[in-house]
């Protein structure tokens, strides 16, 4: 089991209405017997939901919030029972998830570290170096 991320994607992908905007969610990584699917609304303020999955707020949280989205704006929907099977997996796997999410979230840090010490280093590699330019100017 890998962890469950959620991509979100503003485009048009109604064939017979190719000027309206909309917004897809989907569950990335699910298993192979939940089928992934894209959820789509309208390119309103009210069906923008921000994706970032932290410590604080998980996947099982937006899966949550995205079924409470569809409850407000469909009458019926399709993606209720999608939804409802995501929400059951991720609620069954929770534990297990939270574990996979700190372990990304502790990759993604040590990265962005590493990355800044490397950029630090070129800065007093640079400084080392003008500096050195100036004490010959000096002379």
């Amino acid at each position: 089991m890998g962890l469950i991320t959620i991509e979100k994607t503003i485009g048009n992908f109604d064939y017979l209405h190719p000027d309206k905007t909309e917004i897809a969610y989907s569950f990335i990584g699910l298993p192979d017997d939940i089928e992934t699917k894209s959820i789509y609304f309208s390119d309103e303020y009210q069906y923008d939901l921000e994706v970032k999955i932290d410590e604080q707020y998980s996947s099982l949280d937006f899966a949550r919030d995205l079924k409470r989205l569809i409850d407000d704006a469909y009458f019926f929907s399709t993606s209720m029972s999608y939804i409802e099977k995501v929400i059951k997996y991720l609620e069954e796997n929770e534990e297990e998830q939270r574990f996979l999410l700190i372990e990304k979230l502790l990759e993604d840090y040590i990265l962005e570290k590493k990355k800044i010490l490397r950029r630090i280093n070129g800065i007093n590699n640079r400084i080392k170096e003008l500096e050195g330019i100036r004490e010959k100017l000096k002379k």
